[in-house]
């Protein structure tokens, strides 16, 4: 296994294992609440912090059906309540940039603070784009046309994007990062920001690289 893909394992594995715990806990503690009918509109979610990046390497994404590859886009942190981002056991609100879906990097609980990917982004064309939550999916299924829906019912519903003004209030200039496994690295530090109770997610993304000789 080369360097990159042992990176990357590590950090699936502990996002996994993170999900894995706050699962077990929320069934200790209750079901988790109804999603409302019109999540889009009932449940806000608020821009929070946005930052391009750059790869050198292409990088998959897979929290979409067509699984498309991508060499830039933003790195973002959204606000949102901690009950409707506490992974379920089963389908969930899918969180939405335009027609876009985020790439969760962290659960975002119970901080309600949860740092994303928006694949193929750029700064003007997010302060147009309504980030918002979606019917309950999993995110690997929703291809094009689905997105496509969901994102002319939010619209329909009266979601508009942050506008520039709040985009530029938020957003930092850009970054570069190697591949995926280096974006994590660099993204880790968001996280420490603003879901720091993380802990083991964050040091995860921070294990060091081996050179195979």
């Amino acid at each position: 296994m080369n360097t990159k893909n042992l990176i990357g394992a590590v950090a699936l594995v502990t996002a996994a294992s993170i999900t894995t715990v706050i699962a077990m806990n929320q069934g200790e503690t209750g079901a988790p609440p109804a999603v409302p009918e019109n999540p889009a509109v009932e449940l806000p979610i608020e821009l929070v912090f946005a930052q391009p990046f750059t790869l050198e390497e292409a990088a998959t994404h897979y929290w979409r059906a067509e699984q498309p590859s991508y060499t830039s886009g933003l790195l973002v942190v959204l606000e949102a309540g901690p009950e409707w981002l506490n992974p379920r056991q089963t389908a969930e609100p899918v969180i939405f940039v335009g027609d876009q879906t985020l790439d969760r990097i962290n659960n975002g609980y119970p901080s309600g603070q949860l740092v994303g990917i928006v694949p193929g982004m750029t700064l003007d064309e997010l302060s147009e784009a309504p980030i918002y939550f979606g019917q309950p999916e999993l995110p690997e299924r929703v291809d094009a046309a689905y997105a496509t829906a969901e994102l002319r019912a939010a619209i329909g519903g009266g979601l508009v994007g942050p506008g520039e003004e709040r985009v530029s209030l938020v957003a930092v200039d850009g970054t570069a990062a190697l591949d995926y496994s280096d974006l994590m690295y660099q993204a880790s530090f968001l996280v420490e920001k603003y879901s720091p109770t993380e802990e083991d997610l964050i040091s995860g993304f921070r294990v060091e690289r081996v050179e195979f000789k």
